[in-house]
């Protein structure tokens, strides 16, 4: 996280970038009270102050941070892809091919996925290229049908 000299002659933020800000109060353990994104410290300010009532630059307790906004959906996006993953594994483990009386995981083990994994055949999948690479990679055509399915939906 940065610090802002409020005194900078830069503060309009040329490249026009977003960033997230973060709204603490001091006095109380650093409590998150308020964040939003925005192109630069004033225009946070204004968000801050539309929703509070109250002028940060006034308040001594309330401290702000700032990061680029890329870092954050950065990580809303490896939470999604490890979530995923954990949703794949559990299709797996439930999937009934065709002809089969009880799911992949009553006869096979468990399969374990990283959010890496998910992040590649997402971008393989609206490639068209996923199957060819499952292919290759699972021997079982079972097991490909159910991953091939699960992103089908």
């Amino acid at each position: 996280m940065g610090k802002i000299n409020i005194m900078q002659e830069k503060i309009t933020n040329p490249e026009e970038k977003f960033y997230k800000y973060t709204y603490v109060d001091k006095l109380d353990k650093n409590r998150e009270v308020f964040g939003c994104t925005a192109k630069n410290i004033l225009e946070a300010d204004k968000n801050y102050e539309a929703a509070t009532g109250k002028d940060p630059r006034k308040q001594t307790n309330i401290a702000c941070s700032f990061e680029p906004a890329e870092a954050e959906k950065e990580k809303d996006l490896a939470e999604e892809y490890e979530k995923t993953a954990i949703r794949l594994e559990d299709f797996i483990s439930s999937y009934t091919p065709a002809g089969w009386e009880e799911p992949i995981g009553k006869v096979m083990h468990r399969f374990h996925f990283l959010a890496q994994d998910i992040a590649e055949m997402t971008e393989d999948y609206k490639r068209g290229l996923l199957k060819d690479k499952l292919d290759k990679k699972y021997k079982n055509p079972n097991v490909v049908s159910a991953i091939m399915d699960f992103f089908a939906k």
